[in-house]
């Protein structure tokens, strides 16, 4: 089934060589940080008239990044990789993507998380497109990241990095961090988080797994889009993670263990105050 393979592909992301996966748990977390995710709430699902709406809306996105990444634009250039990157799943079979959602959701452990698998199901399949018959050209992804990287997007030079597996000189991987940063680049800092645990030394306070996750969640503090129902958290919630809110508190309450919650506290507070103020405009 093409949708475990998604999952066992992000798990493997997050998780240390060699480290075994933990069985989930959910640990309360600190009532400090209750305040700190206001979308900490379940999707809402959509009408199939707001599902179509949103595909309509998609389609027509996706005309325009095609022109302007033709055209030279580096943000169109990344945007529209991240697009095919995001329906990678649906598009390797379209027709059977939705039944397939439906499978997953049968079978989930929490068996009162089946609607909201479903809903979030549907809500991926309408950014993808909403409809059979179309395929994106999966193996421009990486053409389009190289050209955005070329023109010096620090997104998709980390994405390069990080889905390559190429070994990247760790005193680069905190340059490329403190250049993220610095530009305020949500994504390249969601991507460089994700290769933390490569340089698991202790030496730096932005190295290791749970300074990974502080650089996810400081990108998520920031404006990226990390609520319940975006595409994120939709991602999440295809695993079974549909009642946790944002990517905050998946990672406090499922992806921790209580006794790290102070280090991921930690290396949190040493990141913010690295970030210009005010926040960048997003486009």
């Amino acid at each position: 089934m093409v949708l475990v393979v998604g999952v066992v592909a992000w798990s493997v992301l997050h998780r240390q060589p060699g480290a075994q996966a933990a069985a989930p748990h959910m640990p309360t977390p600190p009532p400090r940080h209750a305040a700190l995710s206001a979308h900490a709430v379940a999707a809402l699902p959509m009408s199939t008239a707001s599902l179509a709406r949103m595909a309509e809306e998609a389609n027509a996105e996706l005309a325009q990044l095609n022109i302007a990444a033709q055209a030279g634009d580096r943000l169109a250039q990344r945007t529209l990789a991240e697009r095919y990157e995001h329906c990678t799943m649906v598009n390797l079979a379209r027709a059977e993507y939705l039944r397939g959602v439906e499978h997953l959701a049968g079978g989930a452990f929490d068996p009162t998380a089946g609607p909201a698998i479903i809903d979030a199901g549907h809500r991926i399949f309408a950014r993808c497109g909403g409809k059979e018959g179309l395929h994106y050209p999966l193996t421009a992804t990486r053409t389009l990241r190289r050209q955005a990287a070329a023109q010096g997007d620090l997104a998709s030079q980390a994405w390069l990095h990080m889905s390559t597996q190429a070994p990247l000189d760790k005193a680069d991987y905190l340059e490329l961090i403190e250049q993220s940063i610095a530009a305020d680049d949500l994504d390249a800092l969601n991507y460089l988080g994700q290769m933390a645990y490569r340089y698991d030394d202790g030496s730096q306070p932005v190295s290791g797994e749970l300074a990974g996750y502080a650089l996810q969640i400081a990108a998520c503090r920031r404006g990226a889009d990390c609520v319940a129902g975006g595409p994120l958290m939709d991602q999440f919630c295809q695993m079974g993670a549909c009642g946790s809110g944002d990517y905050e508190q998946v990672v406090r309450n499922e992806l921790l263990q209580s006794d790290q919650l102070a280090g991921l506290d930690a290396a949190i507070e040493r990141l913010t105050p690295l970030f210009p103020a005010p926040a960048a405009t997003r486009r």
